[in-house]
Protein backbone atom coordinates (compact mmCIF):
# COMPACT_ATOMS: atom_id res chain seq x y z
CA UNK A 1 0.00 0.00 0.00
CA UNK A 2 1.12 3.80 -0.59
CA UNK A 3 0.03 7.14 -0.10
CA UNK A 4 0.99 9.67 -2.69
CA UNK A 5 0.75 13.37 -0.98
CA UNK A 6 0.45 15.84 -3.73
CA UNK A 7 -0.53 19.55 -4.55
CA UNK A 8 1.19 22.64 -5.53
CA UNK A 9 3.31 25.04 -3.77
CA UNK A 10 1.78 26.90 -0.56
CA UNK A 11 -0.89 24.38 -1.01
CA UNK A 12 -2.60 22.03 1.79
CA UNK A 13 -1.37 18.71 0.62
CA UNK A 14 -3.93 15.97 -0.35
CA UNK A 15 -3.18 12.43 -0.19
CA UNK A 16 -4.10 9.54 -2.65
CA UNK A 17 -3.76 6.06 -1.08
CA UNK A 18 -4.24 3.03 -3.22
CA UNK A 19 -3.25 -0.80 -3.25
CA UNK A 20 -2.86 -0.73 -7.22
CA UNK A 21 0.35 -1.65 -8.03
CA UNK A 22 0.02 0.74 -11.47
CA UNK A 23 -0.88 3.88 -10.99
CA UNK A 24 -1.77 6.46 -13.76
CA UNK A 25 -1.16 10.03 -13.20
CA UNK A 26 -1.77 12.95 -15.00
CA UNK A 27 -5.04 15.50 -16.03
CA UNK A 28 -6.81 13.09 -17.86
CA UNK A 29 -10.01 12.02 -16.24
CA UNK A 30 -9.14 8.71 -17.37
CA UNK A 31 -6.08 8.47 -14.88
CA UNK A 32 -6.57 6.95 -11.37
CA UNK A 33 -5.34 10.23 -9.66
CA UNK A 34 -6.23 13.06 -11.99
CA UNK A 35 -3.87 16.11 -10.87
CA UNK A 36 -5.35 19.62 -11.86
CA UNK A 37 -2.24 22.32 -11.98
CA UNK A 38 0.07 23.93 -14.77
CA UNK A 39 2.07 21.68 -16.68
CA UNK A 40 0.91 18.86 -15.95
CA UNK A 41 0.43 16.30 -19.34
CA UNK A 42 -2.66 14.44 -19.76
CA UNK A 43 -1.51 11.38 -19.29
CA UNK A 44 2.20 12.43 -17.30
CA UNK A 45 3.82 9.49 -15.83
CA UNK A 46 2.69 5.91 -14.38
CA UNK A 47 4.35 4.50 -11.02
CA UNK A 48 4.52 0.33 -11.24
CA UNK A 49 5.68 -2.11 -8.77
CA UNK A 50 8.73 -4.41 -9.94
CA UNK A 51 9.77 -7.01 -7.63
CA UNK A 52 8.76 -5.35 -4.57
CA UNK A 53 9.69 -1.66 -5.82
CA UNK A 54 8.37 1.43 -7.18
CA UNK A 55 9.30 2.34 -10.33
CA UNK A 56 8.16 5.53 -12.23
CA UNK A 57 7.86 5.39 -15.92
CA UNK A 58 7.57 9.72 -17.73
CA UNK A 59 5.34 9.74 -20.37
CA UNK A 60 6.22 13.88 -20.43
CA UNK A 61 9.59 14.52 -18.32
CA UNK A 62 8.97 14.68 -14.57
CA UNK A 63 12.02 16.07 -12.06
CA UNK A 64 12.91 13.27 -8.96
CA UNK A 65 13.99 15.01 -6.02
CA UNK A 66 14.98 17.91 -8.18
CA UNK A 67 16.27 16.04 -10.97
CA UNK A 68 15.20 16.12 -14.67
CA UNK A 69 13.85 12.50 -15.58
CA UNK A 70 13.01 11.15 -18.98
CA UNK A 71 12.98 7.46 -18.41
CA UNK A 72 11.98 4.94 -16.28
CA UNK A 73 13.79 5.03 -12.64
CA UNK A 74 13.34 3.69 -9.79
CA UNK A 75 11.87 5.76 -6.84
CA UNK A 76 11.30 4.80 -3.01
CA UNK A 77 9.23 6.49 0.09
CA UNK A 78 10.30 9.78 0.66
CA UNK A 79 11.10 10.81 -2.61
CA UNK A 80 9.65 13.86 -4.34
CA UNK A 81 8.15 13.85 -7.30
CA UNK A 82 7.43 17.41 -9.85
CA UNK A 83 4.91 17.13 -12.60
CA UNK A 84 4.62 20.53 -13.92
CA UNK A 85 3.14 22.96 -11.35
CA UNK A 86 2.58 19.94 -8.89
CA UNK A 87 4.26 17.96 -6.23
CA UNK A 88 4.21 14.65 -5.35
CA UNK A 89 5.81 12.65 -2.22
CA UNK A 90 6.20 9.20 -1.99
CA UNK A 91 5.34 7.51 2.04
CA UNK A 92 3.82 3.96 3.16
CA UNK A 93 0.85 3.96 4.98
CA UNK A 94 0.95 3.88 8.20
CA UNK A 95 -1.57 3.43 11.08
CA UNK A 96 -2.30 5.10 14.22
CA UNK A 97 -2.97 3.39 16.96
CA UNK A 98 -6.03 5.48 18.18
CA UNK A 99 -7.97 4.46 14.09
CA UNK A 100 -8.39 1.26 15.90
CA UNK A 101 -11.60 2.96 18.29
CA UNK A 102 -12.87 4.63 14.95
CA UNK A 103 -12.92 1.92 12.81
CA UNK A 104 -14.92 0.09 15.77
CA UNK A 105 -17.01 2.86 16.15
CA UNK A 106 -17.50 3.21 12.10
CA UNK A 107 -19.01 0.13 12.39
CA UNK A 108 -21.54 0.55 14.91
CA UNK A 109 -23.70 3.82 12.93
CA UNK A 110 -23.40 6.13 10.49
CA UNK A 111 -22.62 8.45 13.30
CA UNK A 112 -19.16 6.67 14.03
CA UNK A 113 -18.28 6.44 10.26
CA UNK A 114 -18.58 10.55 9.92
CA UNK A 115 -16.85 10.82 12.89
CA UNK A 116 -13.94 8.56 11.31
CA UNK A 117 -14.56 10.39 8.06
CA UNK A 118 -13.43 13.84 9.70
CA UNK A 119 -11.08 12.19 10.93
CA UNK A 120 -9.07 10.76 7.77
CA UNK A 121 -9.98 14.00 6.51
CA UNK A 122 -7.70 15.92 8.66
CA UNK A 123 -4.97 13.40 7.38
CA UNK A 124 -5.71 14.18 3.96
CA UNK A 125 -6.96 10.69 3.15
CA UNK A 126 -9.37 12.40 1.29
CA UNK A 127 -10.21 9.11 -0.73
CA UNK A 128 -10.86 7.05 2.12
CA UNK A 129 -13.33 10.08 3.69
CA UNK A 130 -15.17 10.35 0.37
CA UNK A 131 -15.77 6.35 0.66
CA UNK A 132 -17.08 6.17 4.14
CA UNK A 133 -19.46 9.37 3.43
CA UNK A 134 -20.73 7.79 0.10
CA UNK A 135 -21.81 4.53 2.37
CA UNK A 136 -24.03 6.70 4.50
CA UNK A 137 -25.20 8.77 1.93
CA UNK A 138 -26.55 5.50 -0.38
CA UNK A 139 -28.09 3.72 2.66
CA UNK A 140 -30.71 7.06 2.88
CA UNK A 141 -31.28 6.69 -0.97
CA UNK A 142 -33.58 4.38 -3.16
CA UNK A 143 -32.65 3.04 -6.44
CA UNK A 144 -35.66 5.49 -7.82
CA UNK A 145 -33.77 8.47 -6.57
CA UNK A 146 -31.40 10.16 -9.61
CA UNK A 147 -28.72 10.36 -7.17
CA UNK A 148 -28.69 6.68 -6.53
CA UNK A 149 -26.94 5.29 -9.73
CA UNK A 150 -23.99 7.57 -9.24
CA UNK A 151 -23.79 7.45 -6.07
CA UNK A 152 -23.04 3.94 -5.59
CA UNK A 153 -21.17 3.72 -8.95
CA UNK A 154 -18.55 5.90 -7.54
CA UNK A 155 -18.88 4.10 -4.10
CA UNK A 156 -17.51 0.16 -6.74
CA UNK A 157 -14.47 2.54 -8.07
CA UNK A 158 -13.55 3.92 -4.82
CA UNK A 159 -13.53 0.38 -3.42
CA UNK A 160 -11.53 -1.02 -5.88
CA UNK A 161 -8.88 1.21 -5.04
CA UNK A 162 -8.80 0.87 -1.22
CA UNK A 163 -7.56 -1.96 0.65
CA UNK A 164 -9.76 -4.83 1.17
CA UNK A 165 -8.45 -5.35 4.65
CA UNK A 166 -9.76 -2.13 5.56
CA UNK A 167 -12.84 -2.23 4.18
CA UNK A 168 -13.30 -5.72 5.67
CA UNK A 169 -12.56 -4.10 9.37
CA UNK A 170 -15.30 -1.62 8.51
CA UNK A 171 -17.76 -4.03 7.88
CA UNK A 172 -20.42 -5.18 10.31
CA UNK A 173 -22.62 -6.17 7.59
CA UNK A 174 -25.09 -9.02 9.21
CA UNK A 175 -24.71 -12.64 7.69
CA UNK A 176 -27.39 -13.25 4.68
CA UNK A 177 -28.58 -16.84 3.51
CA UNK A 178 -28.27 -19.35 6.84
CA UNK A 179 -30.05 -22.47 6.16
CA UNK A 180 -29.89 -23.15 9.72
CA UNK A 181 -33.10 -20.68 10.92
CA UNK A 182 -36.18 -20.96 9.93
CA UNK A 183 -37.84 -18.65 7.40
CA UNK A 184 -39.73 -15.98 9.96
CA UNK A 185 -36.01 -15.54 11.82
CA UNK A 186 -33.39 -12.77 10.68
CA UNK A 187 -29.55 -13.90 11.50
CA UNK A 188 -28.43 -11.47 14.09
CA UNK A 189 -24.95 -12.32 13.15
CA UNK A 190 -21.85 -9.66 11.59
CA UNK A 191 -18.70 -9.89 10.19
CA UNK A 192 -16.82 -8.55 13.10
CA UNK A 193 -18.71 -11.08 15.13
CA UNK A 194 -17.41 -13.98 13.16
CA UNK A 195 -14.52 -16.66 13.99
CA UNK A 196 -11.61 -16.00 11.83
CA UNK A 197 -9.98 -19.00 9.86
CA UNK A 198 -6.88 -19.97 7.49
CA UNK A 199 -8.86 -18.07 4.76
CA UNK A 200 -9.13 -14.24 5.20
CA UNK A 201 -12.29 -14.10 3.26
CA UNK A 202 -14.16 -16.94 5.34
CA UNK A 203 -15.28 -16.74 8.86
CA UNK A 204 -16.88 -19.44 10.74
CA UNK A 205 -20.63 -19.22 12.55
CA UNK A 206 -20.24 -19.99 16.21
CA UNK A 207 -23.74 -20.09 16.92
CA UNK A 208 -24.54 -22.62 12.98
CA UNK A 209 -20.94 -23.58 12.37
CA UNK A 210 -21.45 -22.47 9.30
CA UNK A 211 -18.67 -21.10 7.14
CA UNK A 212 -19.51 -17.44 6.08
CA UNK A 213 -17.86 -16.19 2.48
CA UNK A 214 -17.29 -12.18 2.45
CA UNK A 215 -18.08 -10.95 -1.13
CA UNK A 216 -16.14 -8.77 -3.21
CA UNK A 217 -18.62 -8.63 -6.28
CA UNK A 218 -22.66 -9.05 -7.01
CA UNK A 219 -21.38 -12.06 -8.94
CA UNK A 220 -19.69 -13.62 -6.20
CA UNK A 221 -22.68 -12.86 -3.73
CA UNK A 222 -25.10 -14.45 -6.09
CA UNK A 223 -23.09 -17.27 -6.96
CA UNK A 224 -22.56 -18.09 -2.80
CA UNK A 225 -25.98 -17.50 -1.92
CA UNK A 226 -27.22 -19.79 -4.99
CA UNK A 227 -25.03 -22.67 -3.97
CA UNK A 228 -26.91 -22.31 -0.20
CA UNK A 229 -23.61 -20.50 1.41
CA UNK A 230 -24.12 -17.65 3.93
CA UNK A 231 -22.72 -14.01 2.99
CA UNK A 232 -21.62 -11.05 4.06
CA UNK A 233 -21.42 -7.79 1.61
CA UNK A 234 -18.92 -6.27 0.88
CA UNK A 235 -19.02 -2.21 1.53
CA UNK A 236 -18.51 -1.69 -1.97
CA UNK A 237 -21.78 -3.54 -2.94
CA UNK A 238 -25.64 -2.07 -3.14
CA UNK A 239 -27.16 -5.28 -1.62
CA UNK A 240 -30.43 -4.34 -2.85
CA UNK A 241 -28.98 -5.01 -6.40
CA UNK A 242 -27.47 -8.34 -5.29
CA UNK A 243 -31.28 -9.07 -3.56
CA UNK A 244 -32.78 -8.60 -6.79
CA UNK A 245 -30.52 -10.74 -8.82
CA UNK A 246 -31.34 -13.54 -6.34
CA UNK A 247 -35.37 -13.00 -6.76
CA UNK A 248 -34.35 -13.10 -10.25
CA UNK A 249 -34.99 -16.77 -11.16
CA UNK A 250 -30.99 -18.07 -11.71
CA UNK A 251 -30.60 -14.72 -13.90
CA UNK A 252 -26.80 -13.28 -13.54
CA UNK A 253 -26.11 -10.16 -13.34
CA UNK A 254 -24.65 -8.95 -16.76
CA UNK A 255 -20.77 -8.12 -15.58
CA UNK A 256 -19.27 -7.07 -12.42
CA UNK A 257 -20.56 -4.23 -10.51
CA UNK A 258 -17.44 -4.00 -8.59
CA UNK A 259 -14.53 -3.31 -11.00
CA UNK A 260 -11.52 -5.72 -11.79
CA UNK A 261 -8.31 -4.92 -12.34
CA UNK A 262 -7.55 -2.75 -15.03
CA UNK A 263 -10.04 -0.29 -14.03
CA UNK A 264 -9.06 3.43 -13.36
CA UNK A 265 -10.88 5.67 -10.84
CA UNK A 266 -12.50 8.93 -12.13
CA UNK A 267 -12.32 11.75 -9.58
CA UNK A 268 -16.16 12.16 -10.59
CA UNK A 269 -18.96 10.76 -12.04
CA UNK A 270 -18.22 9.21 -15.53
CA UNK A 271 -20.03 7.33 -17.67
CA UNK A 272 -17.85 5.26 -20.61
CA UNK A 273 -19.37 3.41 -23.41
CA UNK A 274 -18.77 -0.17 -24.22
CA UNK A 275 -16.69 -1.08 -26.91
CA UNK A 276 -14.62 -3.79 -28.82
CA UNK A 277 -11.46 -4.90 -28.51
CA UNK A 278 -9.17 -4.03 -31.50
CA UNK A 279 -6.74 -7.59 -30.91
CA UNK A 280 -9.79 -10.20 -30.00
CA UNK A 281 -12.88 -8.25 -30.52
CA UNK A 282 -14.65 -9.19 -27.34
CA UNK A 283 -17.13 -6.34 -26.11
CA UNK A 284 -14.59 -4.38 -22.72
CA UNK A 285 -17.15 -3.15 -20.57
CA UNK A 286 -17.66 0.43 -19.60
CA UNK A 287 -14.75 1.31 -17.40
CA UNK A 288 -12.02 -0.71 -18.29
CA UNK A 289 -9.10 -0.14 -19.38
CA UNK A 290 -7.46 -2.88 -20.26
CA UNK A 291 -9.35 -6.06 -22.23
CA UNK A 292 -10.58 -8.43 -19.72
CA UNK A 293 -10.26 -11.38 -22.54
CA UNK A 294 -6.70 -10.83 -23.64
CA UNK A 295 -5.34 -7.54 -21.66
CA UNK A 296 -4.58 -5.58 -24.36
CA UNK A 297 -4.83 -1.72 -23.61
CA UNK A 298 -7.22 0.14 -25.00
Amino acid sequence: MIEIHFGAEQETLRTFTTVLEQITIGADARCNLQLGGEGVAGFHCRLWRHEGRWVVTPEVPIAVNGHPLDQPAYVGFGDRLQLGSISLLLKPMVAEPVEDDLVANAREDAVGRSVYADWLEERGQWDRAEFLRLTVAAAELTPEDPRFADTTTRIQKLAACLDEAWRMRLSSNSVEGCTQLRREFTCNMTWDRLDPTADPFVRSCSACKSSVHYCRSDIEATRHASEGRCIVLDLGIDPRMVRRERRSAGREPVGPSVPMPGMYLPPSFVTLPERTCSRCNTMVPAGFRFCPSCGMLS
